[in-house]
């Protein structure tokens, strides 16, 4: 899921919306920040809170795909080549 995270990271910074961008990285590096120190700590209620993070951003990710008129993101036939 925390890869996920990074991919629309990418797109909505060739989106140009930074807000977005930092958003999505920072659910994803808490995912991860969260669900590692869960296991020295032997208290899994730290995954839990990474697992409401990362899936509450995806809620509110879908919500606004859903609710704006968005347009997949092309890139030109040049940048793909190479």
């Amino acid at each position: 899921m925390f890869v996920t995270c990074f991919v629309f990271a990418g797109r909505f910074h060739r989106l140009g919306e930074p807000g977005w961008r930092w958003y999505s990285v920072a659910a994803a590096v808490a995912y991860l920040i969260l669900g590692f120190a869960s296991f020295p700590a032997g208290d899994f209620r730290l995954m839990l809170a990474g697992g409401i993070v990362v899936w509450s951003w995806a809620s509110v990710v879908a919500l606004r795909l859903l609710l704006t008129n968005c347009e997949p993101v092309r890139q030109p036939a040049d940048q793909l080549a190479g």
